[in-house]
């Protein structure tokens, strides 16, 4: 009987743990980086963000499987 429920148990969770992936929401992010202006005088960490935000979600995938936007 122990052998039958433990098989369904780690079953069930498979299950959830495959299909998390799919039904994940996406990761909001806020961030302020000025590109002009007195303080914009280093727009490049603005565009080193937005590069490394896009690498994350296009060849990494995301975090766990979850889009980041901003």
């Amino acid at each position: 009987m122990k052998k039958k429920v433990y098989f369904v148990l780690s079953f069930v969770l498979a299950l959830v743990l495959l299909t998390s992936p799919v039904t994940a929401k996406e990761i909001k992010v806020l961030s302020q980086f000025p590109m002009s202006g007195p303080v914009g005088s280093l727009p490049e960490f603005g565009w080193g963000y937005i590069d490394g935000m896009n690498w994350v979600n296009g060849e990494g995938g995301g975090v766990n499987g979850k889009k980041i936007t901003w």
